[in-house]
């Protein structure tokens, strides 16, 4: 098990042949649904594990391989195993096979500094015994001989390693070889090597200190990486997720950035860096170091390790801007002390929505045929308020996306795992080139027409139908809805049920029916404050004397309107009137 991961994966296993029936690579999964043919199948015994983390070491044939390249749509082999499985048909399944790791076995695999801490603090915390610091292998001893002490601290004792007075020295961790750490200093969790000198007062929280490093009195370093022979000069602070390389120093004083690489070498030194331009090096070296004083004090020595030598124009073209860009993304995530669930959200909605998706040449061929943007029979979203439809490039002419996307959700056997109803969806978005709010269209639409709706219900029998919906569907608006856009989408599709030619609209438009409505989706925080917000403001801007104009300025929805905004204040202020208090008891 691989701890450095934060991501749960819920996972589904034959318990006779270890075979993976699910496999759930998602942060957010509280719960899973099992077909019941998993247990109509040859084993009928299932183990269902949340708390596996997979250690990244995969065995497979070369024909999976070859599968995997032309699934052009993965960008992770976890996706393509979770796919694979996800077939609830018997000979429509992929069969993979899982290890698991005994209580007595370790994998991992070091990819990046921050897999590189994680696994470190595994093995002081004596994961793989006997591989221990304690006990080094035949040969070593007679160089170095380390003692375990107090709170997991690994102490070298040949070297005549010193520790001043009233130091707080917390595990796990390791102080190596003639290295002395003065008075009145907090060692936490560190790993210190040889010849390394700490001076007075000095905070030390989860770093790494390789050889011959100097951090002088009243310094702080937190989660960083100080490579051989670098220096930290007094009361500089080296802030979580740095790298400080080989013969740098930070000056006195100095508070270096979240996330900074310093390093000693030139710019011309940096010839496998991916956007170099040898041709502006020996001009940009110059300029950089004078920034890079700005960055380590003027008694420092180093300058910024960038992926680039210049800085990113406003006029340089959109895709550069967007590597570099992910590239230092990629580098911040790679770091000690970086917080990776933001970054494995991102990763998620990039893979399936900005993945080789855009079909411009589709709509550049048709253009050159002669087709307008006014053509009748271009693509709608079905949501349109009768105004001219522009043209959709990678979307076949007359498609009408969001009714197709309905019509998918009302076929749906809810037998099934939700995650089959969801690359389905993404399937046929990816090829008409439509959005995530085309998708929560067309599910909130299939709701609705699932309700059977009729003259003669009742808002209260209204509500009680879509509330029992909504259990249903929940987990896919949830895994549909990435932001304020499709939240907004949410309200949109009702509000276009509810001024439509259907039965819905006699329903949806009468009071109190939109109110309870959409009071129902804020109650089930599937739409939050803010998209209601955001959709009352367009709608305030709009004609008031159209259908949608009149179904919003409705006495009741108004009403709920104003308690949103008031709730929305009431919020603040007794966040600020806290903060206040707060501040007034600490002067008092």
């Amino acid at each position: 098990q691989q701890q450095q991961q934060q991501q749960q994966q819920q996972q589904s296993t034959n318990n006779t042949h270890s075979r993976i029936l699910l496999y759930d690579t998602n942060p957010d999964s509280t719960s899973i649904q099992l077909p019941t043919s998993f247990f109509q199948q040859t084993a009928p015994t299932i183990n269902i594990y949340n708390n596996m983390i997979d250690c990244g070491l995969y065995i497979c044939s070369p024909d999976v391989l070859a599968k995997f390249s032309d699934e052009w749509d993965y960008l992770q082999i976890k996706t393509f195993i979770s796919n694979s499985v996800a077939e609830e048909e018997e000979g429509l399944q992929t069969k993979i096979y899982a290890k698991q790791l005994s209580k007595c076995e370790y994998a991992a695999k070091i990819h990046d500094f921050r897999s590189y801490h994680a696994i470190s603090q595994n093995l002081l915390n004596r994961w793989c015994y006997p591989i221990v610091p304690d006990n080094l292998p035949s040969g070593y001893e007679k160089v170095y001989r380390y003692g375990i002490e107090r709170h997991m601290m690994y102490i070298e004792q040949k070297g005549k390693t010193k520790v001043g007075n009233n130091v707080t020295l917390r595990g796990p961790g390791m102080v190596g070889s003639h290295t002395k750490i003065d008075d009145n200093c907090v060692v936490k969790a560190c790993v210190i090597g040889n010849e390394c000198f700490i001076g007075k007062n000095v905070a030390l929280t989860s770093c790494h200190l390789w050889e011959k490093v100097v951090v002088e009195d009243n310094a702080s370093v937190q989660e960083s990486i100080l490579c051989n022979g670098c220096v930290i000069k007094k009361g500089a602070v080296v802030n979580k997720g740095c790298i400080i390389g080989r013969d740098c120093v930070v000056g006195e004083g100095v508070v270096l950035p979240e996330f900074t690489r310093i390093t000693s070498s030139s710019v011309e030194e940096d010839d496998d860096d991916i956007f170099s331009d040898d041709s502006d090096a020996e001009g940009d070296d110059d300029e950089m170091n004078r920034e890079s004083n700005g960055v380590v004090g003027e008694d420092g020595l180093g300058r910024v390790w960038l992926p680039t030598s210049d800085e990113i124009d406003d006029d340089s073209d959109d895709e550069e801007n967007s590597e570099k860009n992910d590239y230092f993304e990629q580098m911040k995530s790679q770091s000690i002390g970086y917080d990776p669930t933001t970054l494995l959200r991102k990763r998620m909605k990039r893979q399936i929505e900005d993945d080789i998706l855009m079909d411009v040449e589709y709509g550049l061929e048709n253009e050159e045929d002669g087709d307008t943007g006014d053509d009748p029979h271009a693509a709608s979203s079905g949501l349109n308020d009768g105004g001219p439809v522009s043209r959709i490039y990678g979307r076949q002419a007359g498609v009408d996306v969001v009714k197709e996307l309905k019509l998918i959700c009302l076929d749906y056997d809810f037998a099934s795992p939700i995650e089959n109803l969801r690359i389905e969806l993404n399937s046929f978005k990816f090829s008409q080139n439509a959005t995530f709010g085309d998708c929560v269209s067309g599910a909130i639409l299939a709701i609705l027409e699932r309700l059977q709706l009729t003259s003669e219900i009742s808002p209260a029998r209204l509500v009680a139908s879509f509330k029992n919906e909504l259990d249903l569907w929940a987990e896919l608006l949830d895994k549909l809805c990435f932001g304020l856009e499709e939240e907004v989408s949410v309200i949109e599709a009702i509000e276009s049920a509810a001024t439509g030619t259907s039965i819905a609209k006699d329903v949806l438009s009468k009071e109190p029916s939109f109110r309870f409505l959409l009071q129902t989706l804020h109650g089930k925080d599937i739409v939050s404050d803010e998209a209601i917000m955001s959709w009352a403001k367009s709608r305030r801007e709009g004609n008031q004397d159209s259908p949608v104009g009149r179904l919003f300025n409705q006495k009741t929805t108004q009403e709920f309107l104003n308690w949103v905004e008031e709730d929305d204040d009431s919020s603040s202020d007794g966040s600020s009137s806290g903060n206040s208090s707060s501040s007034d008891s600490d002067g008092d």
